[in-house]
């Protein structure tokens, strides 16, 4: 695996994440 493949992994999941939290707030 790429360092550049884990980093979009890694903000994918990031975003993922963050819409969940937003989604179980409103």
């Amino acid at each position: 695996m790429s360092v550049e493949h884990a980093r979009g992994r890694t903000l994918i999941s990031a975003i993922l994440s963050t819409d969940q939290d937003e989604g179980e707030r409103s």
